[in-house]
């Protein structure tokens, strides 16, 4: 057991490390070389980063697949050397933005939050690309979270209470679970 335990926690520490490089690239595309760096340093070096991705818990995971996601959103808003006209690659970068959103919904159920952001990039798009990019990166992410939350269909009725747990749990807080 004690070998699945560090197998764990070196997932989410190499987690922990994509969230640098996903940050890198994010800065990369907005700013120079050196806010980039600066970006994925400052997010390497966080201490609540440096804490978490050394336990075996989901929320480095959903973490980094829910940055993947603002990555492949953000790619749908042009730059300011870009033209306003989307590219080919429009509508894989939508795919993969609602894919990435989806994972991590799976993993922690926030990571649909990456949705708000996938919505606010198609904003940018013309309009009938607009609602057929935001459309396909929404269908993406509810395949990806209904694969990879079986119980939503094993277990209804488990899976709704368990949700309803933990969303009151997230708005009480933990209380002295970590004292």
């Amino acid at each position: 057991i004690g070998r699945y335990h560090l197998a764990g926690r070196i997932l989410s520490a190499l987690a922990g490390a994509g969230i640098a490089w996903v940050v890198f690239a994010i800065l990369w595309r907005r700013t120079h070389w050196l806010g980039a760096a600066a970006g994925g340093l400052a997010v390497a070096f966080a201490p609540g980063l440096v804490i978490h991705s050394r336990f075996q818990t989901v929320d480095v995971v959903a973490a980094f697949l829910l940055s993947l996601s603002l990555l492949y959103a953000l790619k749908l808003v042009p730059s300011s050397a870009e033209l306003p006209e989307p590219s080919p690659m429009t509508m894989r970068w939508a795919i993969a933005a609602g894919l990435f959103a989806g994972l991590s919904a799976g993993t922690k159920y926030t990571g649909f939050l990456a949705l708000l952001a996938l919505g606010v990039a198609c904003v940018t798009l013309p309009g009938p690309m607009r609602w057929r990019t935001l459309l396909s990166g929404f269908a993406v992410a509810i395949v990806a979270f209904s694969i990879t939350t079986p119980g939503l269909f094993l277990n209804t009725a488990k899976f709704l209470e368990d949700t309803t747990y933990e969303m009151r749990h997230t708005a009480t807080g933990h209380g002295i679970v970590f004292m």
